[in-house]
């Protein structure tokens, strides 16, 4: 009987330190689109000679635990998934709506992720596993997405599930058409999409003697970057590139009482000029870098996440 893709669960649960997983497991089954994590491990040519043309037997290479995974935007997943990028938000509320903040820490939190083909029930524990980059698209005629990207240190094998008592989270999406953006705390009118990713600097190469897979996944300098397209109107976002004028944008997208607040405090705009592609309307493209400098967030990025989750 072949797998189907539809009968396949993600458990999500945060490891008590790298590499181990959680003696009181509290496993959630999160939603996703897509999930490409695996292990691989190279096959090495051998150039030994013993007189013959015959190669000898290949050598083995490093397991190498990579890949991304496509989830939808919504208010209440994604929460767990924030918490593996930014660490413990602050909660504020007593009921719902309950409000989370989100920002960079010190310390990047490492994940136990399970692959579970549950119709062949065989599954895949990946162990120390990390988030190195997240990116989304927003303004499409699309489903609203986001991919993260992920390291990890080893994979397991096995016939029974990480934890059977996996709680699963329902998605509330939030669409495209529900979102806008604002600059320096005002909608604006012009902009078509934004293209945002977030990079955690993570150290990948730390491989150790004595074990197959990494010894660790250190976290270093995070960057934020992105693109806007926008309708050409005005050369106001223009001059500003050429000034290097420092701006604040806002990503936000509101669906009843749950809401998703993208907030990039400190911004400036890569100088561009405009280009010529047809007869029809004109529009372009700027590059923005997010930094932290003197802001009141303290952060280069806070993502405010409003929903009916009373803790992380």
């Amino acid at each position: 009987m072949q797998a189907k893709g539809y009968m396949t669960t993600l458990v999500f649960d945060k490891e008590t330190s790298f590499g181990t997983a959680p003696v009181q497991k509290a496993g959630k089954i999160l939603p996703f689109n897509k999930c490409e994590l695996k292990a691989s491990q190279t096959i090495i040519t051998p150039t030994t000679i013993t007189g013959t043309r015959n190669p000898v037997e290949p050598s083995r290479g490093r397991v190498s635990v990579d890949g991304s995974i496509e989830i939808p935007v919504d208010s209440e997943a994604l929460g767990y998934w924030l918490t593996a990028m930014f660490g413990q938000p602050v909660s504020t509320g007593a009921a719902t709506p309950y409000t989370h903040v989100f920002k960079p820490s010190e310390r990047q939190p490492s994940l136990v992720l399970e692959k579970g083909f549950v119709d062949l029930k065989q599954y895949f524990k990946y162990s120390g596993c990390k988030v190195k980059s997240f990116k989304m698209t927003a303004g499409d005629d699309g489903e609203l997405n986001a991919t993260l990207d992920l390291l990890g240190a080893n994979e397991t094998i096995t016939t029974t599930s990480y934890d059977s008592a996996a709680v699963s989270v329902t998605p509330h999406k939030f669409s495209n058409y529900q979102g806008v953006v604002k600059e320096n705390n005002v909608e604006t009118a012009y902009i078509k999409t934004v293209d945002l990713e977030i990079d955690f600097g993570l150290d990948g190469d730390q491989y150790v003697l004595g074990s197959v897979g990494r010894g660790d996944i250190p976290e270093g300098l995070i960057t934020v970057s992105g693109t806007i397209k926008a309708i050409f109107d005005n050369i106001s976002v223009i001059q500003k590139g050429i000034e290097a004028t420092e701006t604040k944008l806002e990503l936000v997208f509101t669906n009843g009482a749950k809401k998703l607040s993208i907030l990039l405090p400190e911004v400036q705009f890569e100088r561009t000029s405009p280009t010529i592609t047809g007869p029809a309307g004109a529009t372009a493209e700027f590059k923005f870098n997010a930094y932290y400098k003197d802001s009141a967030e303290a952060a280069a990025v806070m993502v405010t996440l409003i929903n009916d989750t009373d803790e992380y």
